[in-house]
């Protein structure tokens, strides 16, 4: 039942998880990460029939939220140089690029060898899709060489609001740094939409959605 996941000796001599115990872990609970710190929600108690002289036969169980000061991960950066394509194919190739599994993609004006200019196709993605970023890359555009880089990407803690507005409901963003809001803004393509709808500068919808936010 417990194969493959971290375990500890305990101090006590006799077997202190039960079949049924040790089966709802490795079903439902992420032994392999720890978080740093957690909100507790809700706790409960259970208590065994059998007594020992050293410990007390007593389960407690949290319920909570974890306390994250930002979200950490391995991610790539592959990149590549092209001068010879016509530009007008790189709006097709970031759609295929995001369809693969892209994070993000940006374009970089460089000059090249003999004083061409050119463009760093850059890409951002997770570990695992950087084969069928490639394959785009190799089959949509005229690079012969690709360059990937791993590094470490951290992003604030994010949650989303639904706030009601004189437009309606807007989705609105929330990031948070060692649990205090540092950033809020609504959702820039419901902002969109609202602008076109109503025949209004994108701006004007932005701004005011943000004022309300703020209890201006």
């Amino acid at each position: 039942i417990i194969k493959g996941l971290p375990v500890k000796k305990g101090g006590v001599d006799f077997e202190a998880t039960t079949p049924t115990g040790a089966a709802i872990l490795a079903t439902l609970v992420n032994l392999t990460k720890t978080p740093a710190a957690i909100r507790i929600e809700k706790v409960a108690y259970g208590v065994g029939q059998k007594d020992h002289s050293e410990v007390p036969n007593l389960l407690r169980v949290y319920l909570a939220e974890t306390e994250e000061i930002y979200k950490g991960h391995d991610a790539l950066m592959i990149k590549c140089n092209i001068d010879d394509m016509n530009p007008e194919f790189f709006e097709h190739i970031s759609d295929e690029l995001f369809k693969a599994g892209a994070a993000d993609v940006f374009l970089s004006n460089i000059i090249m060898k003999k004083g061409r200019p050119g463009i760093i196709l850059n890409i951002i993605c997770e570990c695992g899709y950087e084969d069928k970023i490639k394959e785009v890359i190799f089959t949509e555009t005229t690079s012969v060489g690709i360059r990937t880089y791993p590094f470490r990407k951290d992003t604030l803690v994010r949650k989303f609001d639904s706030v009601n507005t004189p437009f309606g409901n807007i989705t609105v963003k929330r990031s948070f740094y060692k649990d205090k809001e540092v950033s809020c803004k609504p959702e820039y393509e419901e902002c969109r939409k609202i602008a076109l709808d109503n025949g209004l500068p994108v701006k004007e919808v932005y701004f005011r959605i943000m004022a309300l936010i703020n209890g201006k």
